[in-house]
C-alpha cells in the first residue's frame, strides 16, 4: 500500500488570527505558508506538521503597509512555484490585490499544476469590496471563493 503526501499551499495577509483556527484536517501533508502583505511578501516556509503551522500563522503581523491592498499576487505565485502538481491553494485575506499586473501569469501557472484556488475573504469595512480578481482566479482554476466574517473561519 502507497501513501502519497500532499503539498497544500497557504497564503496570508493581514487578517489577523482567524487564520490560525482554520481545520486543515490530518494526515501526510506538506504545508507551505507563503505570507503577503504590504509592501513585502515572503518568506516561504514549509512545515510538515500541522501544529508547527498553526504557530507560524498565529505569529504573523497584522500591521503596516499604510493603505489597504496587498501583495496577494506575488504571495499566491510564490506558492505555487514551490508547490506540487494537483496540490491545493488556500488564500486568506482582507483586502484586494495591489500586484494585479501577476494575475495572468498566476492564473497560468495555476491551470498548468492543476492547482485550484480557495479564497477565504474577511473584507475589511475600510477596504475595497471589489473581489472580481479574486472570482476570476477561482473560477479558472475550479477553486472557490468563500466570503466569510472572521467568527466563521473561526468556526470552520
Amino acid at each position: 500500500k502507497q501513501w502519497y503526501q500532499r503539498r497544500v499551499a497557504i497564503t496570508a495577509g493581514e487578517v489577523g488570527d482567524e487564520e490560525s483556527e482554520f481545520d486543515i484536517g490530518s494526515g501526510f501533508y506538506t504545508f507551505l505558508l507563503a505570507p503577503f502583505k504590504d509592501p513585502d511578501y515572503g518568506p516561504l516556509e514549509t512545515y510538515a506538521d500541522k501544529g508547527e503551522l498553526l504557530s507560524a500563522l498565529e505569529e504573523l503581523s497584522v500591521d503596516g503597509g499604510g493603505d489597504c491592498n496587498e501583495m496577494v499576487m506575488h504571495g499566491i505565485s510564490e506558492g505555487l512555484h514551490e508547490t506540487e502538481a494537483y496540490s491545493p491553494v488556500f488564500v486568506f485575506t482582507d483586502a484586494g490585490s495591489k500586484d494585479l499586473d501577476e494575475k495572468d501569469s498566476v492564473m497560468t501557472l495555476s491551470q498548468m499544476l492543476y492547482s485550484p484556488l480557495y479564497f477565504f475573504l474577511t473584507p475589511s469595512p475600510e477596504c475595497d469590496k471589489d473581489i472580481s480578481e479574486y472570482e476570476d482566479l477561482a473560477l479558472e482554476t475550479s477553486g472557490q471563493v468563500l466570503l466569510l466574517e472572521k467568527e466563521e473561519i473561526r468556526n470552520m
